[in-house]
């Protein structure tokens, strides 16, 4: 019915592959441009109607769909929307900051990810997220300090002890990442 829709290729493709179709997998591959990504059909309509959603989980799903086709612009309206509708979900926020983080509005991502921090503080992903976009502007000192914030209220979680070793190696604090990195490891 739709022979331009990528992802139904995409699918063929996986599909004949499991089966050991190589011949009929690779024609799929070749028929959805090879991109190996979800590309949504364009519909308008279902474009309004989630927009009028209130169901976090909803509006979490309609922008990762643009997120993965690389429409980046099109899915701030979803997670802006997620943010506002489950103001306490720190996952909203980072979704969001690591978007901003992608379109390089690095001022915003870091205001939307700070804010994260004062709604919901125990989630590992944005005091990550954070650092990782302090880094980019260059403030690799204020990145380290989020992670070691992030640290102290979740001593738990091997992946902000994993990314203050990668950020202390950075600076040749090798000593101080070796240790970061055993905990994580231990953890």
């Amino acid at each position: 019915d739709n022979p331009d829709f990528p992802s139904a290729h995409n699918l063929l493709s996986e599909i004949y592959a499991s089966l050991g179709d190589a011949a009929r997998s690779d024609e799929q591959r070749r028929l959805s441009g090879d991109t190996g990504e979800l590309h949504e059909a364009d519909d308008p309509w279902l474009y309004k109607v989630y927009a009028w959603s209130f169901d976090a989980y909803r509006l979490d799903k309609s922008g990762d769909a643009s997120l993965q086709a690389r429409r980046l612009e099109g899915t701030l309206p979803f997670y802006e929307k997620a943010v506002r509708t489950a103001p306490n979900d720190g996952l909203a926020y980072d979704a969001l900051g690591s978007v901003y983080l992608q379109l390089h509005r690095l001022d915003d991502a870091v205001t939307t990810l700070e804010s994260g921090l004062a709604k919901a503080g125990s989630n590992a992903a944005l005091y990550s997220t954070l650092a990782r976009v302090l880094r980019k502007q260059g403030h690799i000192s204020r990145a380290i300090d989020v992670l070691q914030r992030g640290i102290a209220r979740l001593p738990s979680s091997p992946a902000l002890h994993y990314d203050l070793g990668d950020f202390l190696e950075a600076t040749d604090r090798r000593k101080d990442a070796a240790t970061a990195y055993h905990e994580a490891l231990r953890l």
